[in-house]
């Protein structure tokens, strides 16, 4: 079995973690494992503490006021290494509408019936 090292502050919490970069497992089914279970963990991340894989679909909070629905968006970064949040499917950033990113968290998988999980193993 992999190992995990998770840094904690002084409250317990986890703090300014690079997700994933202490992680190791034998397994890719190991990792995938312990992967959801510390974005299960983490629920919200604050942006200026850490920030999702570059393309890859997180849920995001916003800082506006009237904003209080999260969005699906992904960060996106160019090739001056500059990072910026969009919406799903769009080419616009939310910050060029006015909108703050404050917040991410990782998309929970989909949910399936147990037989359809049964039929997938069989």
């Amino acid at each position: 079995m992999g190992k995990i090292a998770l840094i904690q502050n002084e409250d317990g919490k986890l703090k300014k973690i690079r997700p994933y970069a202490d992680i190791t497992c034998d397994t890719k089914e190991d990792l995938e494992f312990v992967k959801a279970a510390v974005d299960a963990y983490l629920g919200w991340r604050d942006i200026n503490e850490s920030l999702p894989e570059p393309g890859k679909h997180v849920l995001l909070s916003f800082k506006n006021e009237g904003l209080t629905i999260p969005d699906i968006g992904t960060y996106e970064v160019d090739e001056q290494g500059n990072g910026a949040f969009y919406p799903d499917d769009s080419d616009v950033t939310y910050a060029s509408v006015g909108v703050c990113v404050n917040a991410w968290m990782s998309l929970p998988k989909l949910y399936k019936r147990e037989e359809e999980k049964q039929n997938e193993a069989d």
